[in-house]
């Protein structure tokens, strides 16, 4: 029962963060881009937690790994809102995507 939950999950998070990302790159229009970079950090975060919390204790490389993709999305939005780096942010969030469901869902 709980693997079938997780594996909704796990195909759940993978549309959104690839469609996300997809629509982060393609979209023209600002506001909805803005919109969708903040629903992208916080699903990269949840996701970060998600992986951090179901880790094994004795698995530090992972936990660390994931500690520092859940922290890149917080240094994104501090690009984007103070620095006005948009590209360098949306390059961010797409790494803490990618690597936040890879690693969480056991891939790398």
């Amino acid at each position: 029962m709980a693997l079938g939950v997780f594996g909704i999950l796990f195909y759940i998070a993978i549309i959104l963060g690839i469609g996300g990302l997809i629509l982060l790159y393609v979209l023209k229009n600002e506001k909805i881009k803005n919109i969708v970079f903040y629903l992208l950090s916080a699903l990269s975060i949840l996701i970060s937690f998600e992986g951090f919390i179901s880790a094994p204790t004795n698995d530090i490389v992972g936990k660390s790994l994931l500690a520092i993709v859940g922290i890149l999305p917080i240094l994104a939005i501090f690009l984007k809102l103070k620095l006005k780096q948009d590209k360098i942010a949306y390059i961010l969030i797409t790494i803490s995507v990618i690597v936040s469901i890879l690693k969480t869902f056991s891939i790398i």
